[in-house]
C-alpha cells in the first residue's frame, strides 16, 4: 500500500504542491519500487525461485547502495532476512529452472563436500561489503544441505545425474510438486496475527488460553468456508 502511495503521491504531484525535497524524495522512491520492489514482491511466494531471487535482491541492493539512503536501509534489513540462502533452504533452487545446469552441479559438488565440520546457522549472514557482488548459489551450500531432503521427504537420487538428464527422471516432478506447495513468505502467519486482534481483543467469551486457542482455530475454519461458498 506504502509503495502504491508513493507512486500516486509523485505522479499527481503538480497537484499536491510538493516541496522540491518532497517530489526528489518520492521520485527516487517510485524508482527504488518500480526497478526492484515490484518484481521481487510478485515472485516471493514461488519456492523454487526463492533462493536465486534472494541473492539477485541483495546483489541490486548493494549495487546501488549510493543511489539513496532508502537502498541502504532496504540493504541493511534484507541482509538480516537471508533464510533462503541458508544450506537446508538453498535447496529449493535445484528445482528452479531458472537456474543453470552448470551451477545446479556446483551446488551438488558443494553439497559433497566432508570439510565443513561447524554446524552452520540457520540464516545465512553476509558482510556488506563488495564481496556479496562475487557471491554465488554454491557458495552457501555445504554437506548440511542433505538435510533438506530428509525433512522434505523428497528424494534425492536424481543429485547423481547431471541436471540435463533430469527431464527424465521421475524424481524431479515429484519434488517439483512438493516444493510448489511450500509457503515461502509469511503472510499465514500475519493473517493469523490480524485475527487475534481484531476477534480476540474484543472477545469476552472464555479466559482459559487452551479455549481461546480452540475458538481462534474454529472461527478461522469457518471464514476459509465461507470464502469457499
Amino acid at each position: 500500500m506504502k509503495a502504491i502511495y508513493a507512486l500516486k503521491t509523485w505522479m499527481f504531484g503538480h497537484h499536491l504542491k510538493l516541496s522540491t525535497q518532497e517530489d526528489q524524495s518520492l521520485f527516487t522512491l517510485s524508482v527504488f519500487v518500480s526497478r526492484v520492489y515490484v518484481q521481487n514482491w510478485f515472485s516471493a511466494p514461488l519456492a523454487a525461485q526463492a533462493p536465486l531471487c534472494d541473492l539477485k535482491f541483495l546483489q541490486t541492493l548493494y549495487k546501488n547502495r549510493k543511489n539513496g539512503s532508502h537502498w541502504w536501509a532496504a540493504l541493511q534489513k534484507f541482509a538480516n532476512h537471508l533464510w533462503y540462502l541458508s544450506p537446508k533452504l538453498l535447496c529449493f533452487a535445484l528445482f528452479d529452472d531458472g537456474v543453470k545446469a552448470e551451477q545446479k552441479c556446483a551446488i551438488v559438488e558443494a553439497m559433497q563436500d566432508d570439510e565443513d565440520s561447524e554446524k552452520p546457522p540457520v540464516r545465512a549472514e553476509v558482510d556488506l561489503n563488495d564481496k556479496i557482488l562475487r557471491l554465488e548459489l554454491q557458495d552457501f551450500a555445504c554437506k548440511q544441505s542433505m538435510e533438506f531432503f530428509e525433512v522434505t521427504g523428497i528424494s534425492s537420487k536424481f543429485l547423481q545425474k547431471h541436471p540435463t538428464e533430469l527431464e527424465t527422471d521421475s524424481d524431479i516432478p515429484a519434488g517439483k510438486r512438493i516444493v510448489t506447495h511450500f509457503k515461502v513468505v509469511n503472510d499465514a502467519a500475519e493473517r493469523a496475527v490480524a485475527l487475534v486482534t481484531k476477534f480476540m481483543k474484543s472477545n469476552t467469551l472464555t479466559n482459559d488460553e487452551e479455549q481461546r486457542q480452540l475458538l481462534l482455530v474454529t472461527v478461522a475454519e469457518d471464514r476459509k468456508k465461507n470464502k469457499l461458498k
